[in-house]
């Protein structure tokens, strides 16, 4: 019996195996069918509620991914929305994932408050996934090395007589270690998505919550275009690291295990990999080192181009006023091409990367060979030898292939952490710069002897210097000075916006703010009320009421329901201006800070806010209010004035004490004098008249009620959402792709990757032949030193097409990326001001940044490897699933950034509110949205490889069975090769799947570069055929003839049948009231809308007949909201250097800016901040007067460009328009009666229609007249 059983020991052995791995798998098939949710959730809190979807699922749905299933057969019948998902697992949640973020950065502090270190906070948020996938990786590895040793008892099987099971059972077990070696490293990839979605959330969280504690200083140092990158693109390469981190021991470890098998089966000459290693070792390590350098300068270059890009946004209707497009399209260009050239640089570096190690196994496999076949003439190349080597080599290709690229992606993460940690360790406003000690109970605010700045670091920076004030509870302040003497920096002040040198700053309660620049958010007019409170319908009438915001909603599609638009950009300054006065009202604060609210409405309305909001018998009476003001008006009723002047308060008191010291002199003149005076010194506008009577008259209300329909739009109507194709990426799309990366360079990288193809398969043939004949005879050394020159000159041939391959593609994706990119920016910059009334930033700026970042690095390598075996079949199965997939988790990230970016414009009100919780909790919701998205679409790709795996294990297990129960049909060499290449079928399938799925979902980003790049544009930029004389106009003749317009298709007139003509040089004023068509007539004289019907003439020319540059370019403005950019003073007066330094300094000091530019360091190299931060409004008002000054135009429009500025200024404006634009035609849309009552002819507009027109004092002494009736209810005119 002992003897039979050591005889039959191998058989016996194989039963018990058979039957203890039957059992098992029988347990696991009965333990698929217990439906229990895991015990273990990382940082889980045992007493919450834990909810994951996907973990309710069965085990061998779980396994398998088949609860993936339904979600593909969707794709396949219909359009997949983000409501056919299930909610976000809870531990993914971005709540989550942030509280446990602060406890492991309040854990590290407490240990060492100095050394912050970013990534273990990142580490021991994921740890115990990471660890888990690592587990998940190595048994990956285990199941990928036990193949080529069971090739090796194969091909045993068929040289040696043995009984036909024995076969089977290789075959079967063959085929289950592929299986189980997809499932282990396709859940490997699971838990690290997982992880890699709790480290993007918690790296977004972090740098929004940080954008609310930068200091003046790092505000200045991280532009907007530079948090959006680090928000977009750095927190991304850090997401991709993640998902390849266990491959940093995973890639080494396969590679010792290749090399350890390969000794067993080559011996010594093995160790000659070592010689090979030592070579490329310290290229690579150079190359390393240099692409890291490049990587740096790369996001650099990145941030430089979306900073420019995001300010071109923002200023965008300046832009076009001004016809800058190109200019700044060249900037962009210069940028993005500076970018390009460091890209092919990293690319090339990173191409020389790859050649070397994708060609390392082919070197490898020619060395060993080599030296294994010169050491020892015994040492014979037979089917065993050769093909168990070869498969050891083979599976050297993945991590070969695969370390460039993660060595490349390491580079870049770690750039990106570099810039992530600087950001997020960066200099904070110190949270004590303001208290709330105050120890007299009748004081709300309370400053001692402080001193502030904007900017620390820089030298003769503006000051608030040596300030005291106190400020009595609920008492009203005015804070009044000339343009830039520091009132709004008062607020900054007061907010903790500032950088405190010394002093003392308290104040008592919840505080309120309203910013100069109104900050409206992307969300109902209701919403942008009510802000963070719930809606209380009572009082918020009542704040609607105060607020004479009555009229507005009425006329609003939507009512208070209406979407108002990205930073308001639908709404008039003065809307605006109420909607931001109404918020702060509604937040039924303690204390407000109200800048400069009343300067962007006229006077009967800024009257009416005084009495019924602001005043002693307002709704904020019993609060503490400190309002700065040009409104000289008001001052009477205020209960103290505090004076300003170049930082210093030079006066304190009340207005009796103030007026009798002198220290009022301009508000004199409102007390005295006869109606002319008190024209000329009233704030005044048309609007007023029809606003208050709409308030009263329901009918008229309703009449009027289509007006702003054209400028603002309803929330159904204005959110023109972003849409998602159904099905392939079409056909015509890759040829596109493939057109601008040059047909040439396509079709020769195309017939590269085939020959490398080939050349593998003809030295895996050669090698099959003459193992054939080594097993037949053994050859001599003459033999077989001709059968190894063969080889080696197959392998050449790969070696070449590898290099064409690689550096093809690399000059193509470039080519490709220039393209795309230029015919993006010139088609957004060319589109219709329209375009961007309903395009919100953040989805044009999620375009030029995340998508142009797919396009760069993803795209071009992908195409070139998916395109060598591409099988419709397989790609078919869920290709419209994972596009519809991708399209979703693209569109889902588009409100993640334009949230993002609204919340930095409105920084400093979110602050003042002490709202940021709530707005991170918005951010959050947005996020875990787009998180969910990018979770199904992975979770899609990792379905398909599990499944494409059963299909490449059937492969495995058909191919094997064939030839090992028909061994007998078959040499051995050819039956090595046939097994070898089976058990490459998985691998290949796999790959396949991964670059296709990569490709299809990066396609996506380029799909929508493209769908950007066929914008409608407006007309046309030039027009040889009627282009106009140099000298047009000459004489600055304007006629409108029966001209209508509206602002799009379908959309009402805003300008009906207007008829009037001006002659050149007349002076005249266009008044009317919010929507009655005074911007709209702007906007037709520059052609920013064009006409539906009618005609506009300058100098007898038809305005339509000709090039918009050849317009624009004749014309200047004044705009309403002065933009500046952020390159030099000089850039932003005179950017086409066209003119003088003196004529620079004649306009500045025609502007009154001579005098504060000279006092600057750098004078007119001084560099203006982000949105021209570092001036006033006032200031930046003066530089826009100093252009036109400069542009020397025989048409001046002036569009309400004396809002923001004191009488004093706006007198200096009209004075300096008076005597340089003495000649020149001007149109003046003001609020301030004294703009308009010299000018030769007004015109009255209502409805966009002309309802009367003439000069000043014709339509004064027309007691029927509405200009008279306007004056009148205004209690401008005596009765």
């Amino acid at each position: 019996l002992h003897a039979e059983i050591i005889k039959n020991y191998h058989l016996i052995d194989l039963c018990l195996t058979s039957f203890y791995i039957a059992a098992s798998f029988l347990l696991f098939i009965l333990s698929c069918f217990v439906d229990k949710t895991s015990d273990f959730v990382e940082f889980h809190d045992t007493d919450e509620e834990y909810k994951c979807p996907v973990q309710e699922k069965t085990l061998l749905s779980r396994l398998t991914f088949f609860w993936m299933f339904k979600y593909v057969i969707l794709g396949l019948k219909t359009k997949i929305e983000t409501s056919h998902f299930d909610d976000l697992c809870s531990d993914l949640k971005s709540e989550k994932v942030t509280q446990c973020y602060d406890q492991l950065y309040e854990k590290q502090i407490r240990h060492s408050s100095e050394n912050f270190s970013l990534l273990s906070i990142l580490w021991g948020l994921g740890k115990y996934t990471l660890y888990g996938a690592m587990f998940l990786e190595i048994l990956s590895i285990a199941f990928t090395y036990l193949p080529p040793l069971i090739l090796s008892r194969m091909i045993d099987f068929l040289q040696v007589p043995e009984q036909e099971w024995h076969g089977s059972t290789l075959a079967v077990v063959y085929a289950l270690c592929s299986l189980f070696g997809q499932l282990a490293d396709s859940h490997h990839q699971y838990l690290l998505q997982i992880s890699a979605i709790k480290t993007k959330s918690s790296l977004i969280a972090a740098i929004y919550r940080k954008v609310f504690k930068l200091s003046p200083n790092s505000r200045k140092n991280f532009a907007v275009g530079d948090i959006s990158n680090f928000m977009s693109v750095d927190t991304e390469e850090v997401y991709e690291i993640i998902l390849w981190t266990p491959q940093l021991f995973g890639l080494p470890l396969r590679i010792i295990i290749s090399l350890y098998l390969l000794y067993v089966y080559l011996g010594p000459s093995a160790f000659s990999v070592f010689l090979v290693l030592l070579v490329f070792l310290p290229i690579s390590t150079v190359v390393s080192r240099k692409m890291d350098k490049l990587q740096t300068t790369q996001m650099e270059l990145k941030d430089r181009r979306i900073t420019q890009l995001t300010e071109v946004l923002n200023g965008v209707k300046v832009l076009k006023l001004y016809a800058w497009e190109y200019l700044f399209i060249n900037r962009i260009t210069e940028t993005r091409a500076a970018e390009l050239k460091n890209l092919l640089k990293t690319g090339i570096l990173s191409s020389v990367f790859s050649i070397l190690w994708v060609m390392t196994p082919t070197i490898l496999a020619c060395v060993c060979f080599t030296i294994y076949i010169l050491t020892d003439v015994h040492n014979h190349m037979n089917a065993k030898t050769i093909f168990v080597s070869l498969s050891l080599f083979n599976s050297l290709r993945y991590p070969f292939a695969l370390l460039p690229d993660v060595i490349s992606k390491f580079i870049r993460a770690r750039v990106s952490y570099r810039r992530l940690k600087k950001f997020l360790k960066c200099e904070e406003v110190d949270t004590e710069c303001v208290g709330s000690n105050i120890d007299d109970p009748s004081v709300s605010v309370s400053i001692e002897d402080a001193t502030f700045t904007w900017d620390t670091e820089t030298e003769n920076c503006f000051q608030l210097k040596d300030i005291n004030l106190k400020v009595n509870r609920g008492s009203l302040v005015a804070v009044v000075g000339t343009v830039g003497s520091g009132k709004t920096a008062l607020f900054g002040a007061l907010i903790g916006s500032l950088c405190k040198l010394k002093g003392k700053v308290n104040v008592i309660g919840k505080q309120a703010y309203v910013a100069q620049q109104a900050w409206i958010q992307n969300e109902t007019l209701r919403e942008n009320i009510t802000f963070v409170e719930h809606y209380d319908h009572a009082f918020y009438r009542q704040v609607v009421e105060a607020c004479a915001l009555d009229a507005d909603i009425a006329i609003l599609p939507g009512g208070d329901k209406t979407v108002i638009g990205e930073r308001g950009i639908n709404l008039s300054g003065g809307q605006k201006q109420r909607i931001s006065l109404a918020r702060a009202v509604y937040q039924k604060a303690d204390v407000y800070y109200l800048d400069d609210p009343l300067s962007a409405v006229d006077a009967h309305v800024a009257n009416h806010l005084f009495e019924r909001v602001i005043g002693p018998t307002g709704m904020l009476n019993e609060t503490t209010r400190i309002i700065a003001t040009h409104n000289i008006s008001i001052l009477p009723n205020v209960d103290r004035i505090i004076v300003f002047k170049d930082g210093e308060i030079i006066a304190d008191g009340t207005y009796e004490h103030l007026l009798a010291s002198g220290m009022l002199p301009s508000v004199t003149v409102v007390q005295e004098g006869d109606d002319r005076d008190s024209l000329n010194d009233t704030m005044f506008s048309i609007e007023s008249n029809f606003s208050l009577q709409s308030l009263r008259n329901p009918t008229q209300r309703r009449r009027q009620s289509s007006m702003k329909v054209s400028e603002t739009i309803c929330e159904e109507d204005y959110s023109q959402e972003e849409t998602h194709e159904v099905g392939d990426i079409s056909i015509k799309m890759y040829f596109q792709y493939l057109k601008k990366a040059g047909i040439l360079i396509t079709i020769v990288a195309l017939l590269s990757e085939f020959g490398i193809n080939a050349c593998d398969v003809g030295a895996n043939y050669w090698l099959s032949v003459w193992a054939d004949k080594s097993n037949v005879t053994h050859s001599n050394y003459e033999d077989r030193m001709f059968r190894l020159r063969i080889y080696f000159f197959i392998l050449a041939g790969e070696a070449v097409f590898v290099v064409f391959g690689t550096v093809l593609a690399l000059y193509g994706g470039v080519n490709a990326s220039r393209v795309m990119h230029k015919e993006m920016l010139y088609s957004v910059l060319r589109s219709p001001l329209s375009f961007f009334d309903v395009t919100p930033t953040g989805r044009v700026i999620n375009r030029f940044s995340k998508d142009m970042m797919d396009v760069d690095f993803e795209v071009p390598f992908g195409f070139i490897e998916a395109s060598t075996g591409a099988s419709s079949l397989i790609i078919k199965m869920y290709i419209q699933t994972i596009r519809q997939l991708k399209h979703l988790e693209a569109i889902s990230s588009s409100p993640v950034y334009t949230h993002f970016n609204e919340s930095i414009n409105g920084s400093m009100t979110i602050k003042a509110f002490s709202v940021e919780s709530q707005f991170l909790h918005k951010s959050n919701e947005k996020v875990d949205n787009n998180n969910n998205c990018l979770f199904y679409q992975e979770s899609a790709v990792r379905w398909l490889e599990v499944w494409m795996q059963f299909i490449g294990v059937s492969i495995i297990f058909t191919i094997s069975l064939i030839v090992l129960l028909n061994r007998h049909s078959f040499s051995a060499g050819f039956a090595g090769l046939v097994l070898t290449y089976s058990s490459e079928v998985v691998v290949a399938i796999a790959w396949l799947v991964r670059i296709t799925a990569d490709l299809e979902t990066h396609l996506v980003a380029a799909e929508r570069i493209m769908e950007f790049s066929a914008l409608s544009p407006e007309a046309e930029w030039n027009n040889e055929r009627t282009k106009p004389s140099i000298n047009w106009p000459q004489s600055g003749s304007v006629e409108f003839r029966n001209y209508s317009t509206n602002y799009r298709d379908g959309m009402p007139v805003v300008l009906d049948n207007v008829t009037f003509k001006v002659k050149g040089g007349e002076k005249v004023g266009v008044v009317g009231r919010t929507g009655a068509g005074k911007s709209s007539l702007t906007l037709a004289l520059f052609r920013i809308i064009e006409a539906k019907r009618g005609t506009i003439l300058i100098d007898g020319i038809d305005i339509s007949r000709i090039g918009l540059h050849d317009l624009r370019t004749k014309l200047s403005i004044i705009p309403q909201d002065p933009f500046l950019f952020s390159v030099s003073l000089r850039e932003n007066l005179d950017p086409f250097g066209e003119r003088s330094d003196d004529d620079l300094w004649r306009a500045l000091e025609d502007a009154n800016l001579k005098d504060y530019v000279s006092s600057l360091a750098e004078a007119l190299d001084y560099e203006v901040a982000e949105g021209g931060e570092n001036f006033s409004a006032g200031q930046r008002q003066l530089l826009c007067l100093a252009r036109a000054l400069l542009r020397n135009s025989r048409i001046l429009v002036m569009d309400e460009a004396t809002a923001a500025v004191d009488v004093e200024t706006d007198e200096v404006i009209q004075r300096t328009i008076r005597d340089k634009f003495k000649q020149c035609t001007v149109f003046t849309i003001a609020h301030r009666l004294n703009t308009v009552i010299d000018n030769d002819r007004i015109i009255v507009l209502s409805n966009g229609r002309i309802v009367e027109i003439g000069t000043p004092s014709e339509l004064l002494t027309d007691v029927k007249s509405h200009f008279y009736a306007m004056a009148k209810e205004a209690g401008i005119l005596r009765s």
